[in-house]
């Protein structure tokens, strides 16, 4: 692999000083939510900066895990941006319907990734839309949305025999591995 995803990596911290110290220190969830991600990708970018020799699979662990956290962060940027007033703290009241939106769009995305037909998607999308709606009016999300999220997700992986393990519990087991946690 190229150095150019490491470089990417190193401007985009460069970039994000500012909101991924301040995601940190207020504890925001997304912090939290993906503190695995954030460790592993920061190890193996020390490595790679001490010289040290990568695997090709450690490379790959990497740039996987970058793209997911400039994503997620982007994401959440634009929440912030869109329904929060640029607010962070607004955002933080509302953290358990943005953390649920993005677990939405990651299974949407994972699904869309691994299908040819992506009309699958299609109920998850409607609850997706459903929860960028309720940002918008300024609404809690309807309880039994969470229960429905996961009777249509069931209900896809048995259809389409999908198994899915998230991007952050993967990266919990590598950290696990690197004795990061």
């Amino acid at each position: 692999m190229k150095d150019v995803v490491f470089n990417d990596y190193a401007s985009w911290l460069i970039e994000n000083d500012e909101f991924l110290k301040e995601i940190k220190e207020k504890s925001i969830f997304v912090y939290e939510k993906y503190e695995s991600i954030f460790k592993v990708v920061a190890h193996l970018y020390d490595l790679k900066v001490a010289n040290q020799e990568l695997t090709l699979n450690e490379e790959e662990i990497f740039a996987s895990g970058f793209y997911f956290l400039y994503i997620q962060i982007e994401n959440i940027k634009l929440i912030k941006k869109s329904f929060f007033n640029e607010s962070l703290k607004e955002l933080k009241k509302e953290e358990k319907a943005v953390s649920f939106y993005l677990d939405v769009h990651e299974f949407i995305n994972i699904i869309d990734s691994n299908v040819e037909d992506k009309d699958i998607t299609k109920p998850l999308i409607e609850i997706e839309n459903e929860i960028l709606l309720c940002f918008k009016e300024k609404r809690p999300l309807r309880e039994e949305i969470y229960e429905e999220f996961d009777n249509k997700l069931e209900k896809l992986y048995k259809e389409n025999d999908i198994e899915f393990y998230s991007i952050a519990s993967i990266f919990y087991s590598i950290a696990e591995i690197y004795d990061l946690i």
